[in-house]
């Protein structure tokens, strides 16, 4: 049904569910928005993350029940993360746990260490035009990564190595032409540090 949108909770639940966008936050609810919304048999609002909206119901529509609003407090970022986890899911049969500790930083007092994430330089129609290329010459390793791109700009290194299994030289090439960047980091503690060329203008 339209407006139907689907609800992952973060805590102890891998599972979607169904909820219905009430028509004053229609305009304001993406994949990504933290919301509030009744859960259980006794309604209990619990927070949750959009992970899609679709305009058909996977079960009764008249059962499904309405958000309850959206949640101010939310980090954007944080957003923009829970979609990366379940584009993860999807793509590689994890479950939503796993791909959201792999995707979501631990806030512990730990000893800073290095993280490192991939950054395209190149706009859609680029990604695009070099996906075509890698898959005519049957670039294996690079469609996976241009596709991945398409879908988020920036992807985790570690993602990248060891579930789209990606090897350093064939990330190494790719930054060399400019097409994307790698980013380097300490965290908690130091500014990001940056290996790569100039972005490219768009087309």
């Amino acid at each position: 049904m339209p407006g139907s949108l689907l609800i992952f909770l973060t805590k102890k639940v891998d599972r979607t569910f169904d909820y219905r966008i009430p028509q004053h936050l229609r305009q304001e609810i993406t994949v990504g928005t933290r919301v509030l919304i009744p859960f259980g048999k006794g309604n209990t609002m619990r927070k949750g993350y959009v992970v899609g909206i679709t305009a058909k119901a996977s079960y009764d529509p008249d059962k499904i029940k309405e958000i309850g609003g959206i949640v101010t407090d939310g980090v954007s970022a944080e957003s923009r993360l829970i979609t990366l986890a379940w584009w993860l899911k999807e793509q590689y049969g994890s479950t939503m746990n796993q791909a959201l500790k792999t995707v979501l930083p631990v806030k512990q007092k730990v000893k800073p260490k290095e993280k490192k994430i991939i950054r395209s330089l190149l706009n859609r129609e680029q990604l695009s035009r070099a996906l075509k290329e890698a898959e005519k010459k049957s670039y294996k390793a690079r469609v996976r990564l241009f596709s991945a791109l398409l879908d988020n700009p920036v992807i985790p290194y570690e993602i990248a190595v060891n579930q789209m299994n990606l090897s350093a030289s064939a990330i190494k090439p790719l930054i060399e032409k400019g097409d994307i960047c790698l980013e380097s980091e300490e965290i908690y503690r130091n500014p990001i540090q940056i290996e790569c060329q100039e972005e490219k203008d768009s087309a």
